[in-house]
């Protein structure tokens, strides 16, 4: 007998780190920069957060998945988090801008801190003593934990995205700018040298597939998503379903102003992507944080759809997915806070069978009903 099974996901998503408003006259002020889950101990969560009220990044923990948070440390500049694979106890924070480098570094799990020359934006996970970083002087790299570092000679002054190849760390991709053109640079030997594969501006975001080191995501700010399947030779356009419309959310627009004195309410805002985020086990599904939600993908990137019910700002700065669990998902927005999302496969089966499949243990959580809507949930104040 001929049985075909469906699978259906069913998406539950709660708020664990409420940002909410007082009042009308006063908003909220906390956008959500990055978050990184420990390796090792998933329950284990960071986040950096800036206060507009304080003109400060503050670096909050979670020991039980989300539920509840702390302050552990104040920065005036340093945002981006980085957790070593192997030692979980050393943290990064980094700055690595398009002028400046810079960060610190905590070797017990964030309770004490120390400033380093540079915070490191990526480290080879089977030699975590060699890690790499970006800013206006391009890209550099330490073999010895970030005591000292050197930096790659390249046809760039400045690069803004990079990825490393888990399966194979001698590769590397890298966006740079300031050269003779804009674009994607690829590394075989571990940065040594670098060879341009995509000449094109605007690369947000750079992922790398991480059981096939020959597929690689660049993500953009107006052009969706490109793809390659062999190591960067030929690239094209996957971002079927992703947004193409509209403007920027009122709140990104009055946060921005107050928190760095710009204007952008010409940014067409929903047309970026500004997170990818692969999951670690099959590794063609892969997520998309974009200015208008959370797109998921289950084809490699051919195909988007939206997950975002319920979800109240579609804006969305930072995706972590769980290393152990890749069904749970984090999503970081400026406005609300840190939310978390348990996708749960069902099969369904469209003839008769005797013998069903073996379904997975159920997830913490988990919600049956595949319309299952977002919930907030305020238990967690900060």
């Amino acid at each position: 007998m001929f049985i075909r099974f469906t699978a259906l996901f069913c998406i539950t998503v709660f708020s664990i780190f409420a940002c909410y408003a007082e009042s009308e006259e006063k908003p909220c002020t906390r956008t959500i920069n990055d978050v990184k889950i420990d390796p090792t101990q998933p329950e284990t969560i960071y986040s950096t957060v800036y206060d507009v009220t304080i003109n400060k990044y503050v670096i909050y923990k979670s020991l039980d998945a989300g539920a509840n948070w702390h302050s552990i440390s104040l920065s005036p500049v340093y945002r981006n988090l980085l957790i070593d694979p192997k030692d979980s106890r050393k943290i990064y924070l980094s700055i690595n801008d398009s002028h400046n480098y810079g960060g610190n570094k905590s070797t017990d799990s964030g309770i004490t801190w120390n400033d380093v020359p540079t915070g490191p934006n990526i480290i080879n996970p089977r030699n975590t003593a060699i890690m790499y970083s970006i800013g206006g002087g391009g890209i550099r790299k330490s073999t010895n934990g970030g005591v000292s570092w050197a930096d790659f000679k390249g046809d760039w002054k400045s690069c803004s995205a990079v990825a490393l190849a888990s399966q194979n760390p001698q590769i590397l991709y890298t966006y740079c700018e300031g050269g003779s053109s804009p674009g994607i640079f690829k590394s075989t030997n571990a940065g040594t040298d670098w060879k341009m594969v995509l000449p094109m501006p605007d690369i947000s975001t750079l992922a790398i597939d991480p059981n096939n080191a020959e597929v690689v995501y660049a993500g953009t700010y107006h052009k969706g998503v490109y793809r390659s399947i062999d190591g960067g030779k030929q690239w094209m356009t996957v971002k079927n379903g992703l947004p193409e419309f509209g403007s920027a959310h009122p709140d990104l627009l009055r946060i921005e102003k107050e928190a760095y004195g710009i204007e952008i309410s010409t940014v067409p805002a929903n047309k970026s992507i500004i997170s990818l985020v692969i999951d670690p086990i099959h590794s063609n599904i892969l997520y998309a944080g974009t200015d208008s939600g959370v797109f998921k993908s289950v084809d490699g990137g051919i195909n988007w759809h939206g997950m975002n019910k319920g979800l109240p700002n579609r804006t969305v700065d930072t995706l972590a997915i769980n290393p152990k669990d890749p069904n749970i998902i984090y999503v970081g927005t400026p406005f609300n806070g840190i939310f978390k999302s348990i996708v749960v496969s069902r099969l369904i089966q469209s003839r008769s069978s005797p013998q069903l499949p073996r379904l997975p243990p159920r997830p913490q959580f988990k919600v049956d009903a595949c319309d299952a809507q977002f919930m907030n949930m305020r238990s967690a104040s900060v």
